[in-house]
Parts: C-alpha cells; structure tokens; sequence
C-alpha cells in the first residue's frame, strides 16, 4: 500500500497540480574540451545506488538506506503540505516556495555529503535544510517569524540558514547563491581539506551572468564544488528554448564535465552524486549534475500555476511520483505495510506538534530584532561606520595619534 504522497486535506489552496516526471533516466551529456586542469572522468558507478537490498551493496547502501531515504522524503513532503496550509492561514508571511515534488534531489545529496561538507541553495530551500538536519520544531517557528527559529524569526522561508549541518541557506536572489557557493569552495581549497560544496541552480538561473562567472571560477581554480541544477522547467521562469535543452552541456564552456538524471529518482540522484563526489576528491575538476524534476505547485504560494500541466492519474502518478515509487519498492522487497503506515504517522504527529509550538511561540524581542545586523569586532565595526559615512576605528586612531604628537605627548 503506497503512501499517498500528496495529502490534499492538509492544503487549503486548490493550487496544487501535480505533474509529469520530465526526462527520465540518466543521460551523459558531454565531456571536457579544455579543461583549465586535467582531471579523471566522472566515473560512473556500476548501475544505480542500489537503496532497495537486503544486504549491502559494494557502495554500502542496503534497506535501512531506502527506508531512510523514504522517510526523509516523506517528511519534507510532509513539511511543506503543512507549511502550504499555513500560509493559507495567514500565519507565514512573506515568500514561501514548496519543495513538493522534488524531495528525491535533497534526499540524494543528503546520502553522499560528508562531515564538513557543505550546501547552499536558492528560495526553494526547505527540503534541504530538513535533509541537512534541521530542526523541524525550529524550521516551522522561523517560517512563522518566532522567536524560537532558527534565525530567531527574522530570516523566514527564504533565508533557512542552517551552519551546524553545513546548510548555507537560502537566498533570495536567482543564482545568488551561487557565487557565495563559489567562495565557500574556495575556502575548502584554501585551507586543504577535503570538503566538497553542492551548490543547487534553479533552472531559471541558468541564464544569469553570475552563475557563469563562479563556474569560470571554478574551473580555473579546480575548486571542490558540484554544481546541482534543479531543472523543474516551470514555463514562468525558464526560457522555451532551453526547456528540452541538456542545461548540464552549459558547463562545458568552462571545461566541466556534466551529467543529466532522472531527479525523480532518489537512486539516480545518488549515483550521479556518488560519481562526483568521488572525482573531486580524487583531485578531479568541479562538475554539473542536471536533475530533472517537477515540481507540483506554481513558482510560489502566491502563484495559481495556472500553467502547470494537468494531474496525473493515479497509476501516472505512481510511476513518476519520486515517493510513491520508492514505497512501492519497498513493498516490492518484503517491506510491510505497516512499516510504512507508521513512518508517515510519526512524522505527521512530529509535524503538527512543531506546528502547535511555533504558532505559541512568541514573536522575536526587540533585542532579538536587532541583533545578529552586523559582524561583531573590528571587521564589522569598520564596515558599519563606512556604510552610515562615520569615521573608521582606523581613521580615528590615527587623528589621536596625530593630536598626541602635535602636542608633545606620547602615544
């Protein structure tokens, strides 16, 4: 009995339209040119990422990983038909963009990412930050603006930030992020660690100048970072001409190597990122992974995506539903239904009491409101008196030191 994942009384807008699967199966799309530095293939592992055995595969995953990939994609799917309901009730404010539909990207990653590994993303953050370990109770309060979230209140949906998992938000600007993402791998370079940066693209952002800037960047640094495009081709944002073209083929111009999955599919999502992974730290270049998804509501909540293709059927959805087809291989491998029956029970009980805390919870104090504006010490004291046309701590030093030997005195 597969878990509906798409629970429609818990959502008060009839905006919901569930679509088609996009462009199933992995397809390599292109091979490095001239690379600024030699580096191995993105070797491919043999078959998929097996999540769906009984005993472990040569990659180390076995069936408590399905059931964990299961679950966690049941909980963001879960947490976002809540966080849509909410905002319906007027108790999230602002901007808020649903990853319904696209939890098997955040899931994937979530298996391959290492301590000390990083992410950054766009708006559409919330499955990440959950698959980065957020707390739930203090996700749904900073959705709210209260006190107890993780920003205290004042990031809300867009800007999750979320460090002690290595999730660097959230930002509010298409292909934003990615500069920043940029700059994190450089840090990792820097220092000689082995960390790796998943930076997440949005289709839409494939067009932006900055994108190609950290690319550029990338490359000629050989900066640890995969660059991981959501490609859910909303015909809002995406331009038509691109809406059936390989976006991975993009990195190309900069000598990265790209591959295209199926990013309904948790096992795909895995395998491209296993690959990567595996290349970076081997001393191989930064590279693309191109996942293509769909996600099920408009742009936003505040959009009726009206555009949106219209909803499966039952057995349509089954097939393409990255939830639905991982339940149904569970169950396909002695899995019983029950199992799964109180998986989404937990998590629907953990949920509303997040829910229940963050719309008791308080509003952020006015301490709260402004605290956390600018960097504490030097650095940032330097910075606010620039910004609001005061003397620097440096400017002022060397007045005193000046008025101190104009008048004989000592320093």
């Amino acid at each position: 009995m597969p878990v509906p994942p798409v629970n429609k009384t818990e959502t008060t807008s009839p905006r919901a339209a569930e679509g088609d699967s996009g462009a199933a199966g992995a397809q390599q799309t292109g091979s490095a040119s001239k690379a600024s530095k030699p580096s191995p293939p993105i070797a491919e592992p043999p078959g998929k990422a097996k999540l769906s055995s009984n005993h472990p595969e040569p990659n180390g995953q076995s069936m408590d990983d399905a059931l964990e990939a299961y679950r966690l994609m049941l909980r963001i799917r879960r947490f976002e038909e809540k966080a849509g309901q909410l905002y319906g009730m007027g108790d999230i404010a602002g901007f808020c963009h649903l990853y319904i539909g696209q939890e098997a990207i955040a899931a994937g990653l979530s298996k391959v990412r290492q301590p000390g590994d990083r992410l950054i993303t766009a708006y559409r953050n919330h499955g990440h930050a959950l698959a980065s370990g957020a707390d739930v109770t203090a996700m749904m309060s900073e959705l709210c603006g209260r006190a107890s979230g993780l920003s205290e209140g004042k990031a809300g949906s867009v800007h999750l930030f979320w460090p002690d998992g290595g999730f660097y938000g959230g930002n509010g600007i298409v292909g934003g992020n990615v500069p920043i993402g940029a700059g994190l791998a450089f840090a990792d370079r820097y220092n000689g660690n082995t960390s790796i940066t998943w930076c997440i693209i949005g289709d839409a952002a494939m067009a932006q100048g900055q994108v190609f800037e950290a690319m550029q960047l990338a490359a000629s640094l050989s900066l640890p970072i995969v660059f991981v495009i959501e490609s859910n081709n909303p015909p809002l944002e995406t331009d038509p001409a691109d809406a059936n073209h390989a976006l991975a083929e993009r990195g190309l111009a900069f000598g990265l190597k790209g591959v295209q999955v199926d990013g309904m599919d948790v096992e795909a999502v895995a395998t491209a990122a296993i690959a990567a992974a595996e290349s970076i730290r081997a001393g191989g270049q930064p590279c693309v992974i191109e996942c293509k998804t769909k996600q099920y509501r408009g742009h936003s909540m505040a959009d009726p995506g009206k555009y949106q293709a219209a909803a499966p059927t039952s057995s349509q959805h089954a097939a393409q539903d990255p939830i639905s087809r991982m339940s149904e291989k569970l169950l396909r491998n002695g899995v019983l239904e029950d199992v799964l029956r109180n998986i989404d029970r937990a998590i629907r009980d953990e949920i509303n009491a997040a829910t229940a805390f963050a719309k008791s919870d308080g509003e952020p104090s006015e301490e709260q409101l402004v605290s956390d504006i600018r960097a504490k010490g030097r650095a940032g004291q330097t910075a606010y008196r620039r910004v609001h046309g005061e003397p620097s701590t440096d400017t002022l030093a060397n007045a005193a030191l000046k008025r101190q030997g104009a008048s004989g005195g000592r320093a």
